[in-house]
């Protein structure tokens, strides 16, 4: 399972972590160990190799997409696309039967990696249709090694309270980096669209 002999963790051969969310990706490390991930900047990975997650969702949106892709040292690549969504019955408590309906949906089409504290993930079935080495080339056409955080773009010229979030988080084995990005369609500079097209993207895998 691609998944598996992911907890090896300790950051003593990162060079530089770089957190431009302002620490929104700490948002995220609940959700990484329902996965059984740890948080990506805190993980060991070999010399030459990289890994990039990127986290669609946050707010009342459920389920929560993310998206794995590992590189290895010979440029072998391989990913997983899974849903994280919340079972905490209190949050269904005044429709137990529409929890019902959504996990029924959920494992249609999916199967279940973990749980943890009332959230749980799940892979989709047949992953290994996905051609991972042309998703990665059409990630990196949308610049996402090298987006800038939103903060470093112009004040969009509407505000939206509501909506997507995505974090992008990016380790190649010396240095982390994680950049983050809400409702990125609503802006007109050049790098919120490829955000937007990155973000759209993993929507539709």
């Amino acid at each position: 399972m691609l998944l598996s002999g992911c907890l090896f963790s300790g950051s003593e051969n990162i060079e530089k972590v770089k957190d431009e969310t302002g620490g929104f990706v700490e948002f995220t490390d609940k959700k990484a160990h329902a996965v059984n991930l740890i948080p990506l900047r805190e993980k060991v990975i070999s010399p030459g190799s990289k890994e990039i997650r990127i986290w669609v969702g946050f707010g009342v949106v459920t389920p929560e997409d993310l998206l794995v892709l590992n590189v290895d040292s010979k440029g072998k690549i391989s990913g997983q696309k899974i849903l994280i969504y919340d079972k905490n019955p209190e949050k269904w408590k005044e429709d137990p039967e529409e929890l019902e309906y959504f996990l029924e949906g959920i494992y249609s089409y999916c199967e279940v990696i973990s749980e943890y504290n009332h959230i749980e993930s799940c892979g989709l079935k047949h992953n290994e249709i996905f051609d991972w080495a042309k998703i990665y080339q059409k990630l990196k056409s949308f610049d996402i090694w090298t987006l800038p955080d939103e903060s470093k773009l112009p004040k969009p010229e509407i505000t939206i309270n509501d909506g997507l979030v995505m974090v992008v988080e990016l380790h190649d084995s010396v240095s982390y980096r994680a950049y983050h990005y809400g409702n990125p369609a609503f802006r007109k500079s050049k790098e919120a669209q490829n955000a937007s097209e990155i973000m759209l993207f993993v929507l539709g895998l």
